[in-house]
């Protein structure tokens, strides 16, 4: 895959707002402070923006959602600080903060934002601190600043941490073969197989000191009864309960909110259903963004 630099990256994106396709590719990076995010784009129309890091992998868990609907709209996959090729922070960071700032340098004023998991919680941060800059929010049991974790996923926590310190292969067995709600389905072979090659690849990049991150004060939990978009609240059918609980959480606090369940399918519902799923997403940005 080529890479352009930044210099080269500004020139090309001022150009292609003039004579850009739907087949066209763009890959590079994004200058933040302190760092560059890796960024793809392709498509035209409404901006989406997938956020990469659920699950521990990259943002190339989202290819089946941009392939889908990159000939509608102009979807973008961008991977955190120290998530695929996006370098590794060695300063304090804001993932609210780099994203409006890959916002402000992509030219775009708002955004359908989408994340998973560890992404989802980006997208629910974002859309608490930054509600003027995300036209629709679509998170999959995401993570809440501030929640307060069960007994039970305290326990599963501990356990894929001290698997992940044994390497790579240890972790995989744990997920895959112990865990019934990561990516529990074995009629998707296809899935599994694409999310282990992910995974073993997120363990060769180099790691960084996770109290980095600032957290937003006050937590995010306290504060999104005040996001007022529109947003998607995505669960697997065979999760862990406590994911359940925390969409049905944001379902009671958010206004605007809707809920969908995707069935056969456990924490990676991207990767696990992603026909069911894309129908729904398909489905909610119709609706409000009147495609």
């Amino acid at each position: 895959m080529k890479l352009v630099s930044y210099a080269l990256l500004a020139v090309l994106l001022f150009s292609c707002n003039q004579s850009r396709t739907t087949d066209d590719h763009i890959t590079g990076y994004i200058d933040i402070k302190d760092g560059k995010l890796y960024y793809e784009e392709s498509g035209i129309g409404e901006a989406l923006v997938f956020i990469g890091g659920g699950g521990l992998m990259d943002s190339r868990q989202w290819q089946d959602q941009i392939n889908f609907f990159r000939n509608k709209y102009r979807t973008i996959s961008i991977d955190p600080r120290g998530i695929g090729n996006s370098e590794v922070p060695f300063t304090s960071f804001s993932n609210s903060d780099d994203l409006k700032m890959a916002l402000d340098i992509l030219k775009i004023d708002k955004a359908v934002i989408v994340g998973l998991s560890y992404a989802g919680g980006i997208a629910l941060d974002f859309a608490v601190s930054n509600p003027d800059r995300i036209s629709l929010l679509i998170c999959s049991g995401p993570l809440i600043s501030g929640w307060e974790f069960s007994e039970s996923m305290v326990e599963k926590q501990r356990i894929f941490f001290e698997a992940s310190t044994k390497g790579v292969e240890e972790f995989i067995k744990v997920a895959f073969d112990q865990d019934p709600y990561f990516i529990p389905s074995p009629k998707n072979p296809k899935a599994r197989s694409f999310a282990r090659s992910l995974i073993k690849e997120t363990f060769e990049v180099e790691g960084f000191d996770q109290s980095l991150i600032a957290p937003l004060e006050p937590p995010t939990i306290q504060q999104v009864g005040e996001i007022k978009i529109p947003s998607l609240l995505i669960g697997g059918q065979l999760d862990h309960p406590d994911i359940h609980a925390r969409i049905d959480f944001l379902d009671e606090q958010i206004d605007q909110s809707e809920k969908v369940i995707i069935q056969n399918a456990g924490h990676i519902v991207n990767m696990e259903n992603p026909v069911e799923l894309n129908i729904k997403l398909s489905d909610f940005l119709e609706k409000f963004l009147k495609k």
